[in-house]
């Protein structure tokens, strides 16, 4: 495998929680929403109740996410939020990754910003 190849595989592995795309995908649906019920990201994510509420549990157990309960008219629900830790988290893993994918993207033909740009007029 290529050095740049395995900088990228490394990135994406370097956080043993978020590397799986259900538990990043609930880190970044809760950093662009703050706090989420259970319904909403069940739906958003498009996972079963048992499936979601595994990933949630090891999200809390990590200290990642708090759980909270909300009431709305005639019943209580599960909220999530991320906590310090995982708001830190979430963004320096997104950013090791996103950066070592600027740089893969960066060899590539047409893979930096210029090099798009002329391959979009062609």
């Amino acid at each position: 495998m290529a050095s740049l190849a395995a900088e990228v595989v490394e990135a994406y592995r370097s956080h043993q929680l978020l590397s799986h795309p259900v538990r990043l995908s609930i880190a970044l649906a809760l950093l662009a929403e703050g706090k989420v019920s259970f319904t909403e990201l069940q739906k958003a994510l498009r996972v079963t109740p048992g499936n979601l509420g595994s990933h949630l549990d090891k999200l809390e157990r990590a200290g990642l996410i708090k759980r909270a309960h909300a009431f709305k008219p005639f019943r209580f629900i599960t909220v999530y939020e991320l906590t310090e830790k995982g708001l830190r988290e979430t963004l320096e893993y997104t950013s090791k990754l996103s950066n070592a994918l600027n740089r893969a993207l960066a060899k590539t033909p047409g893979g930096s910003r210029a090099g798009r740009e002329e391959a979009g007029r062609q």
